[in-house]
């Protein structure tokens, strides 16, 4: 039997096994490198020069030339693995015991998600999986495996203390969504003296319960944190997800479980609202606290009082004003639509007006005020105008989403998000200096003193410092469709401070990323909008990933 050959790190794999193959003499393979005389042999070669236009893995993969490629091999033990592979059908189980009739218990049962191909008995296989109640067993009937469940094995979750003495049965239908699928489990509460509910149970064994009462589905957290991750990264909507798990428990969909979506979507809202108050909240007597924008992800380089300005900033020599500059950009989406197909009441925000959403109540008072009002452009139209009094708004909870960002590194601002029925009207942030860029500055600004005087006072800015604060700018890109005459007094290239940022564009940016979710939005109620499943927790994530990448 040849010696076996391990491959060293700075080794080029393919070229050292075919030189192996074909006998180079070159080719370095010494008695002396023998790992403790076990018979394995080191092979030490420098690795080829690699370039990366002439990499071509599938195609070294499936031949080329006279290569015959590796195809044959990799099916082979493609079905190898779907057979029993090397472990023996006919061999006992590991553990050796006998069965009623004294004879050795064979190995039959099969874990797909524990390492290696390992045949255990049934007893064997539920005293490994104590621990693991939610792994894929198949069962080998002497010509291929069949699917089985550890409930059917007779697996028992205990939840509760271990040395209960009074068990309490679960649900017969007790079903629980993992990211490997949707499993039957046979589970059992504490029902002693020392009990405590059903979902505090649940939630200490890690197991997150669908309902607060009489519990018959739970969600892992695990498969919380990949949908999270996997919606933020990737936009997929909880119903696709879902389809996913159960595709993956039956992909014939004869023996689906019949689990509710509208089940596992609060677990994961409320998972996600506790993770976000556990990060960004203060507690005060052991209550949770959160005031406006307080769960929201600041920018940590623009300007902000008592964080990262010294004690004497309003009092800066105006040449130096330059450097408390707040440089914000504003935008509207009308892609981010959401139908009049639930309300406030059936499905309220958990965190609405914590985040970067505004608070709704205050926001839709505001709106109603100016239901009849008109905007008309005396410079060139742009979308931001035009939509503003359409007339495909009927049915229509919001016609799109209006957004405020800083402009210099495109975090969105706390409270800086809000639903559009009329136009786009957002209420700036004021430090000392302001540099608004809007697409239709010139027509936003005009009478601005007077609709201030109109939002809440806890909103509104003195009139004579919002005169001397607010300086109005044009993205650089959408400039030139303006009249020369109000190009060039809001051109970003000639206000004083506002430096080479990037074109004051970077909003368009956000709402690339945000087109990704509209269709999900459409047909949402307001509290998951707004929330974790749509806009809040998307911003969430866009400004996580702008922090941890500032250094870059």
């Amino acid at each position: 039997m040849p010696p076996r050959v391990s491959i060293a790190a700075d080794v080029e794999p393919y070229h050292s096994l075919h030189a192996i193959s074909e006998g180079d003499p070159d080719f370095g393979i010494h008695s002396d490198n023998d790992l403790n005389g076990t018979g394995n042999v080191i092979v030490s070669r420098p690795m080829a020069k690699w370039y990366q236009a002439s990499d071509a893995p599938l195609q070294e993969w499936a031949g080329c030339g006279d290569r015959s490629g590796f195809h044959q091999e990799y099916l082979l033990e493609d079905l190898r693995l779907e057979s029993h592979g090397e472990a023996d059908s006919a061999s006992p189980c590991l553990c050796g015991e006998l069965d009623e009739d004294g004879k050795k218990k064979e190995g039959v049962y099969h874990c797909e998600d524990c390492f290696g191909l390992v045949l255990l008995c049934r007893e064997c296989c539920i005293a490994q999986h104590q621990q693991l109640p939610l792994h894929i067993i198949k069962m080998w009937n002497g010509q291929f495996f069949q699917w089985t469940t550890l409930k059917e094995l007779g697996l028992v979750v205990r939840l509760g203390h271990s040395d209960c003495i009074c068990p309490e049965r679960g649900h017969v239908h007790f079903l629980v969504i993992h990211v490997n699928g949707v499993h039957h489990v046979n589970v059992t509460f504490c029902g002693c003296e020392c009990r405590i509910s059903h979902w505090q149970q649940l939630l200490q064994s890690d197991w997150y319960p669908s309902t607060v009462y009489q519990p018959q589905t739970a969600c892992t957290r695990r498969v919380l944190e990949h949908f999270h991750v996997l919606m933020l990264s990737s936009k997929v909507s909880a119903l696709e997800y879902y389809k996913t798990l159960e595709h993956l428990t039956d992909n014939t969909g004869i023996e689906t479980p019949k689990a509710s979506l509208l089940l596992a979507i609060p677990t994961s809202l409320s998972l996600t609202f506790c993770d976000i108050l556990k990060r960004f909240s203060n507690l005060e007597d052991g209550n949770v606290t959160p005031c406006a924008g307080d769960l929201a992800l600041i920018c940590p380089t623009c300007p902000h009082p008592g964080i990262n300005l010294p004690d004497n900033w309003e009092s800066v020599d105006p040449s130096m004003r330059f450097l408390y500059f707040l440089i914000l950009a504003m935008d509207a989406n009308f892609r981010l639509k959401n139908h009049l197909c639930s309300s406030d009441t059936a499905d309220p925000g958990l965190h609405t007006g914590l985040a970067y959403c505004v608070p709704n109540e205050e926001y839709k008072s505001h709106i109603l005020k100016h239901v009849s009002q008109k905007d008309i452009s005396s410079c060139s139209g742009f979308k931001s105008l035009a939509h503003a009094e359409t007339k495909f708004s009927n049915s229509l909870r919001a016609t799109g989403m209006g957004l405020c960002i800083c402009a210099r590194h495109e975090f969105v601002c706390p409270n800086g998000a809000g639903d559009l029925q009329k136009g786009e009207c957002l209420a700036p942030l004021l430090v000392l200096t302001v540099i608004i860029s809007y697409n239709i500055a010139c027509q936003w600004k005009l009478n601005l003193l007077k609709r201030m005087a109109a939002i809440p006072e806890h909103l509104q800015v003195p009139l004579t410092t919002a005169m001397l604060a607010f300086i109005f700018g044009i993205p650089k890109f959408h400039c030139p469709a303006h009249d020369i005459k109000c190009a060039t007094p809001h051109s970003l290239n000639l206000i004083p401070g506002v430096s080479r940022m990037d074109h004051g564009e970077g909003i368009e940016r956000n709402w690339s990323e945000m087109n990704r979710v509209a269709n999900s939005m459409k047909e949402m109620g307001p509290g998951s909008q707004h929330d974790t499943l749509a806009l809040d927790d998307h911003f969430g994530h866009h400004n996580w990933r702008k922090y941890v990448s500032l250094g870059n």
